[in-house]
């Protein structure tokens, strides 16, 4: 389950997420099973978060969202990483995301 701590900083928009993460280094954040329905997360830093199993249905994401995967270099899914606005994350990235 996620650390409820790290889901309330993250609620709280991606700047205040991003001044927290660059406070606390030392912390990797633990989103296992969030649910990230819905949420914006454009400009996010979640690069070595736990991200198992969350739920990022319809979550807002940009170029700017760091998730810290990324697909094989010659898979033809690179750029679903860059999700439009208001679509679910694509299978490839909820796969890299899903592993251990």
């Amino acid at each position: 389950m996620a650390n409820l701590d790290h889901l309330k900083v993250l609620r709280q928009g991606a700047s205040t997420w991003n001044e927290w993460r660059e406070e606390n280094p030392g912390i990797n954040p633990d989103l296992r099973n969030a649910s990230l329905i819905d949420a914006d997360l454009r400009s996010s830093n979640l690069s070595g978060a736990d991200l198992f199993e969350a739920d990022f249905s319809m979550a807002i994401l940009d170029e700017r969202t760091s998730l810290g995967c990324q697909p094989p270099p010659h898979s033809p899914h690179r750029r679903l990483l860059h999700v439009e606005r208001s679509r679910p994350l694509p299978e490839v990235v909820r796969t890299a995301l899903a592993r251990p």
